[in-house]
């Protein structure tokens, strides 16, 4: 799949050759972009689909991994497993409880999936980010 094309590519197999022969921490700021592409398949496909039809290095061969007709613009949860065992989380939550969910995520982009998950299946939601005054913040907490 898309995840195994990522790590035994070439992109992958230069970050390696260049975490091993540069700093002390051993990572560099390739290396680090290329992780968070991993991290970013790891959510859902749809956050690296920019990356693989613009043929990038290393996502080149990623976009006949897609399904066919694949829109990114249109929200599938069942591309990924996370999102898949949340969606199942969500509405477990929602039949059995009047109980509130929280869910955090260090990326805007996961946030922006959160959302779109939250309107396809219709749960009322409020969406807490960097972009929100502290004050607007305060007020609906």
């Amino acid at each position: 799949g898309l995840y195994d094309l990522l790590v035994a590519g070439k992109a992958a197999d230069k970050c390696l050759q260049q975490t091993k022969t540069t700093s002390s921490s051993g990572l560099t700021g390739k290396s680090l972009a290329f992780i968070t592409q991993i991290k970013k398949l790891c959510n859902h496909p749809s956050l690296i689909y920019d990356k693989a039809a613009s043929g990038e290095e290393g996502f080149s061969a990623a976009l006949s991994l897609f399904p066919p007709g694949f829109n990114s613009k249109s929200f599938n949860p069942e591309l990924s497993g996370k999102m898949q065992v949340l969606d199942h989380l969500l509405a477990m939550v929602r039949t059995s409880s009047n109980d509130k969910v929280v869910l955090v995520s260090n990326y805007t982009q996961t946030l922006d999936l959160f959302e779109q998950l939250s309107r396809l299946r219709k749960y009322k939601y409020v969406r807490l980010d960097g972009t929100m005054t502290i004050k607007k913040r305060s007020k609906i907490v």
